[in-house]
């Protein structure tokens, strides 16, 4: 024995069973010129080695003991330590307390836990400055870590084939612990801190199930139906990553200050409940799988601020802001739609909510203001909220205002839709747009999108739309579009043309109001062979025509009212088609009284109150 060590009283006293003999455990104590190996060599199982001061030595447990420091210090000697401490197979069950472990120098790692030393637990342990990994498992279970810390090392925790649970735990900056698969490791009011890489990384996931609650943080494998609760991540260079990580659940996770992406989860069922995140650039919350759930979330400082591909997601609630773009779904081209409702998008400098290859979305009830509706990656015009080659989509009962770049509602190669009770106001180019092909495309949604429906209903009614378009644009514009219907809608102080259909055939624009349009009220231009029906609508105070169609005959303008043309009073008797145009009442222009020529004259043409020409 090496001088100074010495044999406590004994500290334990195990009985054996009735009337048996008794059995003592010895506690060694260590001081600060001893060897700790010297008293580990003496002691048995269930003994207990007390240490205290700083000792330079590497140390081997291959027993069942409680290494208990007492204020104690190991390192590393100069820069030829390769393992702090080693625990064999024999020191299964083994506690490791009050420890200080550094400077373990050249690639090295501080503390390895051999295979067979399963149930090892290290409780108020410091682990500083480790060149290599603090700590490595290799293929152990039931290892637990409580009220650790971690500070400035390569790696904090490795765990090969070992799976991991924690709660309480705290992970700032990069790879803090990487966890690999199957067995179990616990952590509880750990803090890692200064690391150098990826704060959660999550590879090769089990079926076993991954619970961490009440915690802070931190960084393991999930297995399939994981759950991720309550944690933050938080001054990291990217936050959490996984992959193939089937039913993954984070719910209440934090990530905060990271220089790249938050969250960013691969596999199928994931659901994202709850969480906050605040980035300063890439990505918020990047989920590739189908059956995607991300309802109650808040991002703010992504490029992106949710991205979703796969099949079926349904993204609900969330809040982004302040992002490059806010919530982009791509289908993959699937016949499984999407649900994108109740989101409230604010403060993005590209577009709001892009919805791309998926039949039958549903994209309503969402909020979107201060959207600037340029596309982030090419800088092209795009929608506030936009559906790409989504055939049957529901676009119903969103608010769109202050879009200073793009338009309110776009719609491309979206065959039978319903675009309805939508609210959009204040938008630099058109409120409501629907065009066929893909006049833009943007660079996000990879897929080829699914062809369009030949024969199909599409409807744009019960909009209110004000103060969109520039002298170019309108309030609601069809551009190449088949038997839609625009019924219904208020189109408020249109900067261009109230309602525009543009090489379009065959659709019904019935029951509108149109007031106070910088030019035409309804305007029909290039139709196609199957005759458009106009009728019923309301056209005032229109700053051209009232109705005008390129087309007298086939067709049909009847029932309208148009009044207050701000022309002279002769715009209002045009020459209508009496065949093509019946029961039309075209009211008094606005009065001029006497007539204020100055204002009358520059202009290049009288308005009419319905115009057709062949």
């Amino acid at each position: 024995m090496a001088r100074g060590i010495f044999v406590v009283a004994s500290t334990a006293l195990l009985a054996t069973l009735a009337g048996g003999a008794a059995a003592f455990a010895a506690e060694f104590v260590v001081g600060p010129k001893d060897a700790v190996q010297a008293a580990l060599d003496l002691a048995a199982d269930d003994d207990v080695v007390r240490v205290k001061g700083v000792h330079e030595e590497s140390i081997v447990i291959s027993k069942r003991i409680s290494l208990v420091g007492e204020g104690a210090t190991l390192q590393g000697v100069g820069r030829g330590t390769t393992v702090l401490a080693t625990l064999e197979a024999g020191a299964a069950g083994s506690t490791v307390s009050g420890f200080n472990f550094r400077f373990a120098e050249d690639g090295s790692n501080a503390v390895v836990v051999r295979s067979g030393a399963d149930g090892v637990s290290f409780r108020d342990c410091r682990f500083k400055a480790v060149d290599g990994t603090a700590v490595v498992l290799e293929g152990v279970s039931g290892t637990v870590f409580e009220d650790c810390r971690f500070t400035g090392n390569d790696a904090d925790i490795l765990a090969s084939s070992t799976g991991f649970s924690a709660a309480g735990s705290v992970h700032r900056r990069w790879r803090d612990v990487a966890v690999e698969a199957h067995d179990t490791v616990s952590l509880s009011d750990c803090t890692f801190t200064r690391g150098l890489g990826l704060a959660l990384d999550l590879q090769r996931p089990v079926e076993d199930s991954l619970v961490l609650r009440d915690s802070k943080g931190v960084a393991s494998v999930a297995p399939a139906g994981s759950l991720l609760q309550f944690c933050t991540v938080s001054r990291s260079g990217e936050g959490i990553r996984a992959q193939d990580a089937d039913f993954l659940a984070l719910s209440f996770v934090a990530v905060q200050g990271v220089r790249e992406n938050a969250l960013v989860l691969d596999g199928a069922g994931i659901r994202v409940e709850d969480c906050s995140v605040r980035v300063d650039r890439g990505e918020g919350i990047r989920v590739e799988g189908d059956d995607a759930l991300l309802t109650r979330n808040r991002i703010s400082g992504a490029v992106l601020g949710i991205l979703v591909r796969g099949a079926a997601p349904s993204v609900t609630g969330n809040t982004v802001s302040r992002c490059e773009a806010g919530i982009v779904v791509d289908g993959f081209s699937t016949d499984s739609g999407a649900t994108v409702s109740g989101n409230t998008v604010a403060e993005i400098s590209g577009p709001g909510i892009m919805v791309g290859g998926c039949e039958g979305p549903d994209v309503s009830s969402n909020t979107l203001r201060g959207v600037s509706g340029y596309d982030f990656e090419t800088g092209a015009p795009s929608g506030a909220l936009s559906l790409y080659g989504c055939p049957d989509a529901v676009v119903n009962g969103n608010t769109v205002g202050d879009v200073d770049g793009g338009f309110g509602v776009l719609l491309e190669d979206c065959a039978s839709f319903d675009v309805s009770y939508n609210t959009v106001r204040g938008t630099m180019l058109s409120g409501i747009v629907a065009v066929p092909g893909y006049s833009y495309y943007p660079l996000v949604l990879r897929t080829s999108l699914l062809p369009p429906v030949p024969e199909y209903y599409a409807a744009i009614e019960w909009n209110t739309v004000s103060d969109c378009g520039d002298s170019d644009g309108a309030g609601i514009a069809l551009g190449g579009m088949d038997s839609v219907s625009v019924a219904g809608n208020l189109v408020l102080s249109s900067g261009g043309v109230g309602i525009l259909l543009v090489n379009s055939t065959g659709c019904e624009v019935d029951g509108n109001d149109v007031r106070s349009t910088e030019r035409d009220g309804i305007w029909l231009l290039g139709n196609g062979k199957t005759p458009h029906a106009v009728t019923g609508n309301v056209i005032a105070s229109a700053g051209a025509e009232g109705i005008q169609s390129s087309t007298c005959s086939p067709t049909v303008i009847a029932r309208n009212i148009v009044k207050s043309s701000v022309f002279l009073p002769l715009a209002n008797e045009g020459s209508v088609d009496e065949d093509a145009s019946t029961g039309n009442v075209n009211g008094k222009s606005v009065s001029i009284d006497p007539p204020d020529w100055d204002a009358v004259l520059p202009r290049e043409r009288a308005g009419w109150g319905v115009k057709c020409t062949d």
